[in-house]
């Protein structure tokens, strides 16, 4: 491989959304966040949790 190839087998698909995690306790602050991230291109939501217990195990399996 030439210098840097491998970094850039590494690096994510820079035209890849980043998948964000919205952890909150109160269910109207997470709709709000979830349509600021809906309306912002780059990102996608993939989970929401309501206690950072929850955003745990969540992360654990989403990965975001």
């Amino acid at each position: 491989m030439g210098p840097g190839v491998e970094n850039a087998a590494m690096s994510p698909d820079p035209g890849a959304a980043v998948g964000v995690l919205i952890v909150d306790d109160q269910a109207p602050f997470r709709r709000a966040a979830r349509m600021v991230l809906a309306a912002t291109p780059g990102f996608a939501v993939i989970g929401e949790a309501e206690s950072g217990e929850e955003a745990v195990e969540l992360f654990e399996r989403l990965t975001p």
